[in-house]
Protein backbone atom coordinates (compact mmCIF):
# COMPACT_ATOMS: atom_id res chain seq x y z
CA UNK A 1 0.00 0.00 0.00
CA UNK A 2 1.61 3.28 -0.81
CA UNK A 3 2.37 5.93 1.68
CA UNK A 4 -0.33 7.88 0.06
CA UNK A 5 -3.31 5.43 0.40
CA UNK A 6 -1.81 4.05 4.51
CA UNK A 7 -2.16 7.89 5.14
CA UNK A 8 -6.06 8.37 3.86
CA UNK A 9 -6.79 4.68 6.11
CA UNK A 10 -5.27 6.51 9.27
CA UNK A 11 -7.02 9.77 8.96
CA UNK A 12 -10.34 8.26 7.89
CA UNK A 13 -10.24 5.65 10.92
CA UNK A 14 -9.17 8.48 13.44
CA UNK A 15 -11.56 10.69 12.00
CA UNK A 16 -14.43 7.86 12.65
CA UNK A 17 -13.53 7.42 16.60
CA UNK A 18 -13.94 11.24 17.11
CA UNK A 19 -17.06 10.94 15.81
CA UNK A 20 -17.74 8.30 17.41
CA UNK A 21 -16.83 9.66 20.89
CA UNK A 22 -18.75 12.83 19.85
CA UNK A 23 -21.78 10.41 18.95
CA UNK A 24 -21.30 8.39 22.46
CA UNK A 25 -21.79 11.93 24.50
CA UNK A 26 -24.21 13.12 22.22
CA UNK A 27 -22.80 15.79 20.57
CA UNK A 28 -24.32 14.76 17.26
CA UNK A 29 -27.26 12.29 16.04
CA UNK A 30 -26.38 8.79 14.59
CA UNK A 31 -28.23 10.46 11.42
CA UNK A 32 -25.48 13.31 11.53
CA UNK A 33 -22.68 10.36 12.31
CA UNK A 34 -23.65 8.40 9.07
CA UNK A 35 -23.59 11.31 7.08
CA UNK A 36 -20.37 13.16 8.38
CA UNK A 37 -19.01 9.06 7.80
CA UNK A 38 -19.66 9.12 4.34
CA UNK A 39 -18.57 12.51 3.49
CA UNK A 40 -15.07 11.05 5.22
CA UNK A 41 -15.00 7.70 3.10
CA UNK A 42 -15.52 9.94 0.13
CA UNK A 43 -12.42 12.63 1.24
CA UNK A 44 -10.19 9.78 3.03
CA UNK A 45 -11.16 7.22 0.07
CA UNK A 46 -10.04 4.14 2.32
CA UNK A 47 -9.81 1.20 1.12
CA UNK A 48 -10.07 -0.88 4.14
CA UNK A 49 -13.10 0.39 5.63
CA UNK A 50 -14.87 -0.15 2.29
CA UNK A 51 -14.24 -3.97 2.86
CA UNK A 52 -15.25 -3.44 6.55
CA UNK A 53 -18.56 -2.35 5.36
Amino acid sequence: MPPEELQGELDYWRSRKILQKMLDKGLITSDEFHKIDVLNRRSFSPKLAQLMA
